[in-house]
């Protein structure tokens, strides 16, 4: 299982071109395929808790990193021209403290393999597909056992019940 201490890099457009939904919107916008991949996979850092990087190819002349919900543990970070998010992935996991910690998902063999030859993990977008899927299921269990629980405080100690 995962620990707060572990980073997940996922490599954006791998994962986008591997989920249906994903492709299928790719098609109307690259953008918003992004945006979705960003905010669909954000529920693994809120459930799991540990860091999560996206990492998306561009054309850029120097990396960029952006923060969404300004939170340092989640990040989607754009290659500069001349290095896929491929090569950047594992560069961040070859200079790792830890790479053991290192969890990527790719559909690129050769790189699950490099990356597994550093003693991190590996894993294809399908994977990740189900990793997020258990991470919702976690959420809203969680948040039926708490409107759960406010409901029942709100019939033990009802504000309406000094209009008598």
């Amino acid at each position: 299982m995962p620990g707060e201490t572990d980073h997940l890099l996922i490599d954006g457009y791998n994962v986008i071109h591997a989920w249906p939904e994903l492709r299928s919107l790719l098609g109307k916008s690259v953008d918003a395929a992004r945006e979705r991949l960003i905010e669909t996979c954000r529920v693994v850092r809120e459930v799991d808790g540990l860091r999560v990087t996206l990492v998306f190819d561009s054309n850029r002349d120097t990396p960029q990193v952006e923060t969404p919900g300004e939170d340092q543990g989640y990040a989607v970070l754009y290659a500069p021209k001349g290095v896929s998010a491929d090569g950047l992935i594992e560069q961040i996991v070859r200079r790792a403290k830890k790479p053991a910690q290192c969890i990527v998902i790719s559909r690129d063999n050769l790189v699950l393999e490099a990356i597994r030859a550093t003693g991190g993990f590996g894993y294809f977008p399908e994977e990740l597909l189900d990793w997020v899927k258990r991470c919702e299921a976690r959420l809203s269990v969680d948040l039926d056992k708490r409107r759960k629980a406010t409901r029942k405080q709100w019939k033990e100690d009802s504000p309406w019940d000094a209009l008598g």
